[in-house]
């Protein structure tokens, strides 16, 4: 009997060394997958305790050998042996799944002594990996709005050579943009999207670019409520499309396919007219003076008329129907208005470039002014009083031409001429 208690003893001792070299094993995948911070925490949560109930079983079976030979001793003896086995097996498994898995590694590195540098060495080293997954939690560590995941993504795309890699700015745009965009999420993500589409346009990855473009504009037509930080975001993405550059100066943007660039300028048209139909449908003042006033702000950083004209217009009478334009935006409207008028006229003189290669359909500015009677109707509509109307004129720039009217009579069949007429009489005729 005393033998089998002895057997059994060096057995439980046996699980405890075996048991130690798994850990060791386990320790040295972990150092090699997410780096050497979290082997104290990860010892300290996962390994301990398992270990302490291995070397008291030792101790238990140091007892056993010391009792009587009984029928009991045998039994004792047999428990021994069984339970170390299990537990052995058991500790084994858990502590390789716990080694293994990801979401628990995040979880110590956010309690180490500097989070920031041991998810950061978890990331580098499923980037050396291409681990896509493990990249796609790494970023998703930090909450969106906290100042460590900015700071994680900027280290991140510091590094010029990882955005060669276009899975990786797949796997950030998505962590980015997951879950929607509230007024919050919408300033913490301008800086890393702006930077992931600036680098895609040079590298002239249109693919990248589409996506990014896509992506960000639908989330943006789903924000609501939609803030000025939404309406900033709408624009940057245009200017970042439109323009190369930053604040010190800019150049219109192009491209070896200038083709692939029309068609990227087309998706954000259009998905930027989807916002506007998203903003029409909840009829909120708030949304559509924010939409409206960095929308005349990438008008006059772009000079992107066609489109923009197009825009204004449906803005001008379905807004106008709607009754949901604010003089503060009509005023946003009349002033770009008065801007692109002026464009037109210069190009017309020979003093600008043509930015269009087919000729325009009507003689220079007067697209501006039948634009202009569609706004004077709108604001009529809203409840807008004569002096609001002569401010308007104003900001235009015809507050006091008495002969605008009759260069006006060509626009009579826009929405809302009577009354736009009417109007201006009043106000120029004073």
């Amino acid at each position: 009997m005393t033998e089998l208690a002895v057997t059994s003893a060096s057995a439980a001792l046996a699980f405890l060394v075996l048991y130690g070299a798994a850990v060791m094993f386990t320790l040295e995948r972990i150092a090699d997958r997410f780096g050497s911070a979290l082997l104290p925490g990860f010892l300290r949560r996962g390994v301990v305790l398992r270990f302490v109930a291995l070397a008291v079983l030792v101790l238990v079976g140091l007892v056993v050998i010391a009792l009587p030979d009984s029928p009991m001793k045998i039994i004792a003896s047999f428990s021994v042996f069984i339970v170390g086995l299990l537990l052995v097996a058991l500790a084994s498994y858990w502590t390789w799944r716990d080694g293994s898995d990801v979401l628990r590694m995040l979880k110590l590195a956010q309690s180490a002594t500097d989070p920031a540098q041991a998810v950061r060495e978890i990331l580098w080293r499923a980037l050396e990996r291409a681990d896509v997954v493990t990249v796609g939690l790494s970023l998703r560590t930090f909450e969106r709005r906290s100042p460590a995941r900015a700071d994680l993504l900027t280290w991140l795309l510091g590094h010029r050579v990882l955005q060669d890699r276009d899975w990786l700015t797949t796997e950030i745009l998505a962590a980015e943009l997951e879950g929607g965009l509230d007024e919050a999420a919408a300033e913490a993500v301008r800086e890393p999207l702006m930077a992931i589409l600036d680098g895609a346009l040079r590298r002239e990855q249109f693919d990248l670019v589409y996506r990014v473009t896509h992506e960000t504009m639908e989330a943006l037509r789903l924000a609501d409520p939609f803030t000025t930080d939404h309406a900033q975001l709408v624009t940057d993405v245009g200017r970042k499309i439109w323009l190369i550059g930053d604040y010190r100066g800019t150049a219109p943007r192009k491209a070896s396919l200038p083709e692939q660039l029309e068609y990227v300028k087309m998706i954000y048209t259009i998905r930027r007219r989807d916002i506007w139909f998203a903003l029409l449908r909840r009829k909120y003042t708030e949304e559509v003076d924010a939409f409206v006033h960095f929308l005349c702000l990438f008008a006059d950083d772009t000079r992107d008329n066609y489109n923009v004209y197009s825009l204004y217009t449906d803005i001008l009478m379905d807004g106008g129907r709607a009754v949901i334009l604010s003089v503060d935006a009509l005023r946003d409207l009349a002033n770009s208005m008065r801007w692109m008028r002026l464009h037109e006229l210069a190009e017309a003189s020979g003093e600008g470039a043509p930015d269009e290669e087919l000729p325009p359909l009507e003689p220079p500015g007067e697209s501006m002014n039948s634009q202009f009677l569609i706004l004077v109707a709108a604001a009529l509509v809203t409840g807008a009083s004569d002096d609001d109307i002569a401010e308007l004129a104003s900001t235009y720039g015809i507050y006091g031409d008495r002969d605008f009217i009759r260069r006006a009579r060509r626009h009579e069949g826009v929405w809302g001429y009577d009354q736009a007429k009417a109007a201006l009489e009043r106000i120029l005729g004073r």
